[in-house]
């Protein structure tokens, strides 16, 4: 790899068994052989390759799987959500307050304590926040407490 080549760059090279080429040497074509593997060829397989990398790179984000059967190929994402948390996050809109904190997170302004989280609920320190309303909290406690599995977030041990 040469090393004017930055790290990125580097990668899209790849190695010599990874491209299909034929390389016949003659001695009247020594010129011609120098020519085609000069930086000028170089330039055009990264402008070929880069495309074709930043799909990959594009595709290894989505988290995909691909799978065959027969003569037809299928590609999946699998994704597990907790239906719980869903809820929790969709009661939030309830609040005017809890509103009007996500409002100003969104159009840039921090506020002390307050994070957004990637799922869209909003978090208080390390905490989802949740809804202060009675009914809420007693339907998160009742769906807890009927789960097959438990977890304590001080423990490490798993009860059924």
């Amino acid at each position: 790899m040469q090393k004017d080549l930055n790290l990125r760059q580097g990668r899209l090279v790849g190695y010599p068994e990874d491209y299909y080429f034929e390389l016949q040497d003659h001695p009247t074509t020594a010129k011609a052989v120098a020519n085609t593997l000069s930086r000028q060829l170089h330039g055009m397989v990264y402008g070929i390759a880069l495309p074709h990398w930043n799909l990959l790179e594009a595709l290894q984000e989505l988290d995909l799987w691909f799978g065959r059967k027969k003569t037809k190929t299928y590609v999946y994402n699998i994704v597990a959500r907790s239906t719980l948390l869903h809820w929790i996050i969709e009661a939030l809109s309830q609040d005017p307050e809890l509103i009007s904190i996500c409002f100003w997170m969104i159009n840039g302004k921090k506020i002390e304590r307050w994070s957004t989280r990637k799922d869209g609920g909003l978090q208080f320190m390390d905490s989802l926040a949740v809804l202060q309303d009675l009914q809420v909290k007693e339907n998160i406690f009742h769906v807890v407490h009927c789960l097959k599995f438990t977890i304590h977030p001080g423990n490490h041990k798993m009860y059924s």
